[in-house]
């Protein structure tokens, strides 16, 4: 995932054995070339230049010609959790094992479950076999450093 300036979507380029396979959403497209933020246009032509077929160290070679004057942020996703991610309900073969195949999922939230307003709020669910074996619900209403 890679972020120009804090924009509020990250460019997603997908890659298989090293080389780019999709790149999404579409910021070449009408609908983001409409909108105002100049990070979207920074982020179709990064997107442009790493089309399908394109070789992992050119991509990386490509977010770094990025700018210099811009804020470039790059992180990783799994590809196939979005949906879960989203909240998208699914019925494609093999989403309820890529759900079920981590150990555990953890998430922050539950703070509306606590008699005081926490600083952090952390639930953990942990699985065996397919089957929830535990839950660890962590919170503290302080900062640890």
């Amino acid at each position: 995932m890679v972020w120009i300036d804090h924009a509020p979507l990250p460019l997603r380029i997908e890659l298989t054995d090293g080389v780019v396979v999709k790149t999404w959403p579409d910021f070449t497209s009408t609908t983001f070339a409409r909108q105002s933020a100049p990070a979207f246009s920074h982020l179709g032509a990064l997107q442009a230049t790493v089309p399908a077929g394109t070789p992992e160290n050119a991509v990386l070679d490509a977010i770094a010609s990025v700018a210099d004057d811009r804020v470039v942020s790059v992180g990783v996703f799994v590809v196939g959790y979005e949906p879960y991610r989203t909240g998208e309900k699914s019925d494609k073969p093999g989403f309820k094992s890529l759900l079920m195949a981590p150990q555990a999922w953890r998430f922050d939230g539950l703070n509306e479950q606590l008699y005081l307003d926490p600083f952090y709020s952390r639930v953990t669910l942990y699985f065996r076999s397919e089957h929830l074996e535990r839950i660890e619900h962590w919170w503290n209403v302080f900062e640890l450093l």
